[in-house]
């Protein structure tokens, strides 16, 4: 940073937060500036680490679950017992569905699916008693592991939702455990389907291309970002499409769009009545089994055959598919963070981030009500003038990133606006766990610029990395286009530009949006076709039972306003709204919340269905909790009083402190994440 940038910087600087007498730019300091650049290359590693651990979490945090592939894939279900050390009661599958529904697994050579499947049995259930249907989740992506998902936090799941449903998640075709896994690096050496070394040696090449491609920064960034970011994800999607051709009729990648998960679904409910029916077949001469009359329930509420099921995020669009494909089959759908399904399959997904730069005023807001508790404030502070700071700190990183040694690995480390810019926006899905630190870490580099300019010298590469969910998330999000992106640079340019004027988010977006930019792999549907979706239709879907929509009030990447669209598509829907900030309900505590979801589970009782957006006629739920006053769980043993009241309060702390668990675990995790795999952060 030459000496005019340096002192338009302090005086800008000084103008905000009155303490001029602390800007200095004193050689004498050197040395403190060279600790706070050591300090902020630390923050980045550390928070880096946490805000982004979904990269590596498998690798370094999770339980060593045992191998999917020893477990012999079936078309009807048989469950194992399986990952004890989290418990004695997981029980495993994998479940054999057809590539393409057209082609069925009674045919000769026709290709298959095996679904990695796992339960946790409701603690009612026994050899004798399973739920008539289970409940299934999506925790979103596209490309987010259901079976590692529940695994991580099944007994919270089964205390927010009661104990009327054996749990059961899912990875869908194409992803985690699953198999065939999309995979677009690993060709093979002979035949159709890569070996073990041919795996190994993709997963090599992928590492290095995800290192070259975090290394253009974002959209718009330079006067060649944009088109070397596009070029590169052109060339993506050429490997894919050879790996396609390759494999011809039997390539998963022109078979994984959502309409064929959704068949799927239809498959694992299906399979699940068959099991469940040769289980009480096999115990009636003992108990009579659920076929005994204690257990009939009425034809229209029998949810035997019909899906139960919690989605997040894309896993929203999955359950809003399954209910416009197989509306007769849906007994309890809840879609919570909810995807346009109109704007999903165009281009750019550019209404996404309209709700974004709100959730970063409401930073500013939460800062400043924290006042000393939060590191970007200083005395004297408005609202106003800690946006001002952010703003200053990102125009100081285009103008100069920061330089200098990894005091932990010891080499050489660069910080550049591309990659606090992602942080900022992954920091935004949830802002209880993370504006504390975000905060933190932007007033470490703030005062970096305090102490002393730095040339503008990038000196490192990013650090190579191993990308997690890529290929599948690609392969499904760019599957799923009707309307393909195939755009010149100018147009794209032009794309970026209309987005900025809704969100200062434009350059990470359209960084995410370009990624199918030339796909050309096309979709084989089951048999109803995506063109004849009814929720394209103006006529509302009439669904056995009446949806849930959940949506907060400000969402990064899924706004209110999808949610209030999506539930008008169908008759009757309920909608509610979180008042928080945040991706999905779990973002914030709330006991109205945890409330609604029970009743409308176990009780049949739907929210309103909303008005027109404009009219803001719908229900609402109050958060327990927002950045820097986080909710404390209470914890202890259950009243020694019989009172009704002692007992339920006692059971409403329990949900509430499951439902902060689950929100911590999907914070680590990485689960939810709509658009985030891709992000050019860190390198990691």
């Amino acid at each position: 940073m030459d000496s005019e940038k340096t002192n338009l910087f302090l005086s800008e600087t000084a103008r905000i937060h009155n303490v001029g007498a602390a800007l200095t730019t004193d050689r004498s300091q050197r040395n403190r500036a060279v600790r706070l650049v050591a300090a902020v290359l630390l923050g980045l590693m550390t928070i880096g680490l946490w805000l982004w651990s979904s990269m590596n979490y498998a690798i370094e945090q999770s339980p060593r679950y045992p191998d999917f592939d020893k477990i012999e894939a079936s078309a009807t279900l048989k469950w194992y017992p399986c990952h004890e050390e989290l418990g004695p009661r997981f029980l495993c599958s994998k479940l054999r569905v057809p590539m393409d529904y057209h082609r069925p697994l009674n045919k000769s050579g026709s290709p298959h699916v095996d679904l990695a499947l796992v339960m946790y049995p409701a603690r009612s259930s026994s050899d004798v008693h399973w739920s008539r249907t289970p409940m299934l989740f999506n925790p979103g992506g596209p490309g987010g592991s259901g079976v590692e998902f529940l695994l991580g936090r099944a007994p919270q799941l089964q205390q927010i939702v009661g104990d009327d449903y054996d749990l059961v998640s899912f990875d869908p075709r194409g992803i985690g455990y699953s198999r065939p896994t999309a995979d677009c690096f690993a060709f093979p050496s002979n035949g159709k389907v890569p070996s073990n070394d041919d795996r190994a040696y993709g997963d090599s090449q992928r590492v290095l291309y995800t290192n070259e491609l975090a290394g253009h920064g974002l959209f718009n960034y330079s006067s060649r970002s944009t088109l070397d970011i596009d070029s590169r994800n052109r060339a993506l999607g050429q490997t894919c499409a050879e790996k396609d051709a390759i494999q011809g009729e039997d390539s998963l990648l022109r078979h994984i769009a959502t309409p064929n998960v959704a068949q799927d679904m239809v498959s694992i409910i299906d399979a699940w009545k068959d099991w469940r029916q040769t289980q009480c077949a096999s115990h009636r001469s003992k108990s009579g089994c659920c076929e005994d009359e204690e257990c009939i329930v009425s034809a229209h509420e029998d949810p035997e055959g019909k899906l139960v099921y919690w989605g997040f995020s894309y896993g929203t669009l999955l359950g809003a598919t399954f209910a416009a494909m197989f509306p007769d089959r849906v007994h309890r759908i809840i879609l919570d963070g909810v995807v346009d399904a109109d704007h999903y399959v165009s281009p750019t997904w550019s209404e996404s981030i309209v709700n974004t730069d709100d959730i970063v005023n409401q930073f500013c807001h939460y800062c400043y009500e924290a006042g000393v508790w939060c590191d970007l404030y200083r005395k004297g502070d408005s609202e106003a003038d800690i946006c001002a700071r952010i703003d200053i700190i990102f125009q100081s990183l285009k103008d100069s990133p920061i330089h200098g040694v990894d005091p932990v690995r010891h080499v050489p480390a660069l910080i550049e606006y591309p990659r606090v810019k992602s942080m900022l926006f992954i920091a935004l899905y949830a802002p209880i766990h993370n504006f504390p630190y975000i905060a933190s870490y932007l007033n470490t580099i703030f005062l970096v610029y305090q102490e002393q300019g730095f040339p503008s010298t990038p000196s490192v590469q990013h650090a190579p990395s191993l990308a997690v969910g890529v290929d599948s998330q690609l392969a499904i999000m760019c599957g799923d286009k009707r309307y393909p992106l195939n755009d010149t640079i100018p147009i794209l340019e032009e794309r970026h530009r209309k987005i900025a004027e809704t969100s200062n988010f434009a350059d990470v977006w359209m960084t995410l949006m370009d990624t199918c930019s030339g796909w050309s792999i096309p979709s084989k549907d089951p048999p109803m076709r995506w063109d004849d979706h009814p929720t394209k239709k103006p006529k509302p879907i009439k669904t056995r039972f009446p949806l849930l929509f959940l949506s907060n009030t400000f969402d990064p990447v899924t706004p209110l306003v999808a949610g209030n669209l999506m539930a008008r598509k169908f008759v009757d829907a309920g909608l509610v709204e979180l008042k928080t900030e945040g991706h999905c309900t779990l973002a914030a505590v709330s006991r109205c919340m945890t409330t609604k979801i029970r009743d409308y589970l176990s009780r049949g009782k739907v929210p309103s269905a909303p008005g027109e957006f404009i009219s803001h006629d719908w229900e609402t739920c109050e958060a327990d909790e927002t950045p820097w006053k986080p909710y404390e769980p209470m914890y202890g043993q259950e009243g020694t009083r019989n009172a009704t009241t002692d007992r339920e309060m006692w059971e409403m702390h329990k949900t509430m402190n499951s439902w902060k668990q689950l929100q911590e675990f999907a914070n680590t995790r990485g689960d939810f994440g709509y658009g985030r795999n891709r992000l050019p952060i860190l390198g990691l």
